[in-house]
């Protein structure tokens, strides 16, 4: 993801900005880059190269490459800190020997119209006429598997007992006390803290998340299974940064 685009405070539209740099340079080189190639539109595991990632510290590279449609890279290596921001939104980052990633590169190249399927409880990606052992951290498996990863999501699946917390006497007393005492030095006419009503009187009105969209990305979609013929896997024969 070019600098210029870190600016944002939002991540809405990244998708348009994947590896726009090389995307613009590969005119030169090739017809087309990999991303804008039509024969690749619609894939959704990306095929990478040593240290995906490195130079993309921010959240936005994963960010970019998820609403561009990715949900699984294969490659030899991760940066650390990539590795760690996919992580956070449920896109997964799994290893493959620098040989078998040629393999799955070459396959692609030759058939765009191949099919990969990534197994993260078999610890598999599986092509035509191939299988390929995959690597990922045990405790990283299982945040995706099971949906761990979606803390927000968790947050709001225990929304009347995280509620309930937020909003008891002992920890209001604990978050806004000092706030209070501050106010009443200063001379503000500040009532003492009660019990914790539906509404308590010096907290602001919280809203009902309850209904908010979560995440589409799920962990019954991380299995992975065969994507259909429009989301073909793409190549990427070198390590672009992300």
């Amino acid at each position: 993801m070019p600098a210029r685009f870190l600016k944002s405070i939002t991540f809405e539209g990244l998708e348009q900005h994947v590896f726009e740099d090389d995307r613009r340079a590969a005119h030169a080189f090739r017809p087309v880059h990999p991303f804008d190639d039509p024969t690749f539109q619609g894939a959704s595991i990306l095929l990478a190269n040593r240290n995906f990632g490195s130079g993309s510290s921010r959240e936005h590279a994963p960010q970019g490459l998820n609403r561009w449609g990715i949900r699984a890279i294969v490659a030899e290596s991760f940066a650390e800190i990539f590795f760690g921001n996919s992580l956070m939104i449920g896109l997964a980052c799994v290893t493959a020997s620098a040989r078998d990633v040629e393999a799955l590169m070459s396959l692609v190249e030759r058939d765009p119209q191949a099919t990969l399927k990534v197994d993260l409880k078999a610890g598999t990606c599986q092509a035509p006429g191939m299988t390929v052992a995959m690597s990922i951290p045990d405790h990283v498996r299982d945040t995706l598997m099971t949906g761990a990863w979606d803390t927000t999501g968790l947050l709001l699946d225990h929304y009347e007992q995280v509620n309930a917390v937020f909003f008891s006497p002992s920890l209001s007393e604990r978050l806004f006390r000092p706030l209070l005492d501050r106010g009443q030095e200063r001379g503000g006419g500040v009532r003492p803290l009660a019990s914790a009503p539906e509404h308590h009187p010096h907290l602001p009105a919280q809203p009902d998340l309850r209904n908010r969209q979560r995440n589409q990305l799920t962990a019954h979609d991380l299995g992975f299974r065969a994507p259909s013929r429009q989301q073909t896997p793409r190549p990427c024969s070198s390590p672009p940064r992300a």
